[in-house]
């Protein structure tokens, strides 16, 4: 029963009529089973193609099992209408032309067939070279993000030093720093007279008391020269006036009085050295005395001028003064102005540097 039942399922996707064939020889019978064979393997093969195909895109059994059954009925339907229609008393052209359509559905058939059952045979080979080509492009792709990394964090790093530069702007715009006064430096200042000023100080003294100090300078070369003669002079005066008293002692010639060679002696040793010596004493005298007047008269000199710059430095210092105070005027009108100026700017600013920092 069960065998007949097959035989006549064979003999239907043979595309045959089963009350005729069980009519026939039993040989007849076998070729068209064989035929109906042949019209199973290709929707067989089907059923498993479309079905591997389908489990690679979905996990759903239901969809997989019933596509695929319909996919093989549509081949078995294509395949056993290609053989019904095949007539063995029909003309050479006609079956040329069957003979084509059947090989381009075959073809097809083929394809859609073979294709998932290639990639189900070869799944270990084609994963395998899928995972080199990934790995490479992987590779290639992290690489790439490397070099793009890096760009980007140069490019923050620029963004944040800009960032912190746009924020010390920030904080320094609410210092305003041109209204400090500078701080005079302790060591710099020379107490009494400048520099120039000594200068000019000296210039004038100089000049009060040039007069007076060619005259004290030719004074002092005289005195020079007059002195080391009044020295030797006072010496030959001392030497022959203890000649002289020797001779009247009587310790050299044995006789007391004033003899031939103690009046030699004193007419012409003592009595000359004596008028020049007091010449020269006299002349000495003068130079000390003149010397002592043009000193105080220096000395005064000095102390005209002294007083004169001193009065000059005063008038200087009250200009000074007056020209200070109105210039710490003029610069608290300018720094109130500015001040105010200082506001408005830092003020636009701020808001300039605030405005770069939120887009940034």
């Amino acid at each position: 029963m069960i065998t007949t039942t097959l035989k006549r399922a064979f003999f239907w996707l043979s595309g045959a009529g089963t009350e005729t064939l069980e009519q026939c020889p039993n040989w007849e019978q076998r070729k068209y089973v064989a035929f109906g064979c042949t019209v199973l393997v290709p929707c067989a093969f089907a059923f498993i193609a479309c079905a591997y195909a389908l489990s690679t895109l979905t996990a759903n059994n239901w969809v997989i099992f019933s596509v695929a059954a319909v996919w093989a009925f549509i081949i078995l339907t294509i395949d056993r209408a290609l053989l019904a229609s095949y007539r063995p008393f029909m003309s050479p052209i006609r079956k040329l032309g069957q003979f084509a359509l059947r090989f381009v559905v075959a073809i097809l058939m083929g394809i859609t067939i073979a294709h998932p059952l290639v990639l189900l045979l070869f799944r270990d080979t084609i994963s395998s070279v899928i995972e080199s080509e990934r790995a490479a492009l992987i590779e290639t792709t992290r690489d790439k993000f490397d070099v793009s990394k890096e760009k980007v964090r140069s490019n923050i790093t620029q963004l944040e030093e800009s960032i912190a530069e746009q924020r010390l702007k920030w904080n320094e715009s609410f210092q305003a720093k041109f209204i400090i006064q500078e701080k005079e430096d302790a060591d710099s200042a020379i107490p009494g007279l400048t520099a120039d000023q000594q200068k000019e100080l000296k210039a004038a003294t100089e000049e009060a008391t040039k007069p007076f100090t060619d005259r004290l300078t030719a004074i002092e070369a005289q005195s020079t020269e007059l002195t080391p003669q009044y020295t030797k002079l006072q010496t030959e005066l001392g030497f022959w006036q203890a000649e002289f008293e020797r001779e009247l002692n009587g310790q050299r010639s044995g006789l007391s009085g004033e003899g031939p060679r103690a009046r030699s002696i004193r007419s012409d040793q003592l009595e000359p050295r004596r008028e020049e010596s007091k010449r020269m004493g006299g002349l000495l005298e003068h130079l000390t005395a003149e010397k002592k007047a043009l000193e105080t008269q220096v000395r005064a000199a000095e102390s005209g001028a002294i007083a004169a710059f001193e009065v000059k430095l005063k008038e200087i210092e009250l200009a000074n003064k007056a020209e200070a105070d109105r210039v710490a005027d003029l610069k608290r009108k300018v720094e109130n102005d500015q001040a105010a100026s200082f506001t408005t700017q830092q003020n636009d600013l701020r808001q300039t540097i605030k405005q770069q920092i939120d887009t940034r």
